[in-house]
C-alpha cells in the first residue's frame, strides 16, 4: 500500500498526499487542528504507526492516519510550541517531547497520552541573542537503553539524559558553535548538525569532533537522516542558512564515515530542512527545502525526482503507513 506523506508547515498546518508526492491536500480545521498552526514535529507511534504525535505552536496533538483527523494531548504542554518528539526505542510507553518559551522536556511513561515536566527547564538555557527563546529541536535515545538519551537545542549544544529524561547535564565539549539542529545515534555514532558544520561523537557525547566536509562556507546543515532498513545509508541536509538561498544534500554509504553531494535535478532555492522515510521500505525518500521544494527518491537515494507543487515554508516531514 502505498503509504501517506505528511508535511508540516511553517502556518498553513499540515498537508499530505496519498499518491507519493504528485498531489497534495491541506487538512482543515474541521479536522481538529486550526489549519493556520505551525507544525514543528511528528513523529509516528512505533507500536501504531497510523497514531502520529504531533508537535505544534499550540501544544500536543495526536493525528488517527485512517481518519485524517486531530486530537489534542491535553498536558502542561498546552499553549506551548512543542519542537520535538522521541519515543524510547526499547520501551515506547516512555516518550519525551521538548519545547521553546520556556526551553524544556516533558515525560510520558505511557506511550504519549499523559505527561509531567522534567528538571530541564532549571537548567536548560532560556535566552539567547540570536533565536532570542531557545528551543530544543531533537531529542534521541539510546537503542537499547530506555534511561539515556541525548536533546540538542538552537541554540544552547548538547544534553545528555542518564535517568529517562528526568535531568539533564551539558554535554557539548567539543562542538564549534551551540546551534544545533539535529542529532541522530547510528550504528554507535552520535551525529549533531550545527550552523557550522557536521559534528561526531563516540563515546555517548563526552567529545565531539568536527567531521571535515568537501562543501563552502560555514556548512549549515540542517538534517541527519539514517536510512533505517539500510546501516549503511545516511543523509545530510543543509544549504546557506535559515530559510537560505541555496540547499544541497549528500549521502553516505558507510554509515556517515564519508559523504557525497547528491545530484538533485532542480537546485533548492533554500537549505533542505527535512528527510523522511519508512523503516520498513528502504527505497522511498522524501526530501524538503525550507522554502517547500520536495523531492522524491524511489531507489535509496541514488536518483531524485523534483515534484511540481511547492508548499510554502515547511518545518517538520513524516511518511507513514496507511
Amino acid at each position: 500500500m502505498t503509504p501517506m506523506l505528511l508535511i508540516g508547515t511553517d502556518g498553513y498546518s499540515v498537508w499530505f498526499s496519498d499518491d507519493l508526492g504528485e498531489s497534495f491536500n491541506r487538512l482543515r480545521s474541521d479536522t481538529g487542528l486550526y489549519s493556520e498552526s505551525r507544525i514543528y514535529a511528528m513523529t509516528p507511534d512505533p507500536v501504531d504507526p497510523r497514531r502520529v504525535l504531533i508537535g505544534t505552536d499550540s501544544g500536543l496533538y495526536q493525528f488517527d492516519v485512517a481518519k485524517t483527523r486531530f486530537e489534542r494531548v491535553e498536558s502542561l504542554m498546552n499553549g506551548l510550541d512543542v519542537w520535538s518528539v522521541a519515543f524510547a526505542p526499547d520501551d515506547t510507553s516512555l516518550v519525551l517531547a521538548g519545547t521553546r518559551q520556556p526551553a524544556a522536556v516533558f515525560r510520558s511513561t505511557d506511550g504519549g497520552r499523559t505527561w509531567a515536566a522534567t528538571q530541564a527547564e532549571t537548567v536548560f538555557p532560556q535566552t539567547c541573542a540570536f533565536v532570542i527563546n531557545p528551543r530544543v529541536t531533537r531529542i534521541q535515545f539510546a537503542h537499547d537503553n530506555a534511561l539515556r538519551a541525548w536533546a540538542s537545542m538552537e541554540l544552547g549544544g548538547v544534553w545528555d539524559s542518564m535517568d529517562g529524561g528526568q535531568t539533564w547535564s551539558r554535554a557539548s565539549e567539543g562542538l564549534v558553535s551551540d546551534d544545533v539542529h539535529d542529532i541522530c545515534l547510528w550504528q554507535g555514532r552520535l551525529f549533531a548538525t550545527t550552523n557550522r558544520g557536521l559534528h561526531t561523537s563516540d563515546d555517548g557525547a563526552e567529545i565531539w569532533v568536527r567531521q571535515s566536509l568537501d562543501l563552502p562556507g560555514n556548512q549549515y546543515l540542517r538534517t541527519v537522516h539514517p536510512l533505517r532498513s539500510d546501516p549503511n545509508i545516511m543523509f545530510l541536509g543543509g544549504g546557506d542558512g535559515p530559510p537560505g538561498t541555496i540547499g544541497y544534500m549528500l549521502r553516505s554509504v558507510d554509515a556517515g564515515r564519508t559523504w557525497a553531494r547528491v545530484e538533485l535535478p532542480l537546485e533548492p532555492q533554500s537549505t533542505i530542512y527535512a528527510i523522511a522515510s519508512l523503516a520498513t521500505n528502504a527505497r522511498v525518500l522524501f526530501a524538503m527545502s525550507a522554502l517547500g521544494q520536495v523531492y522524491r527518491s524511489e531507489d535509496r537515494g541514488l536518483s531524485w525526482a523534483a515534484l511540481p507543487r511547492r508548499i510554502g515554508g515547511i518545518r517538520s516531514l513524516a511518511l507513514v503507513e496507511k
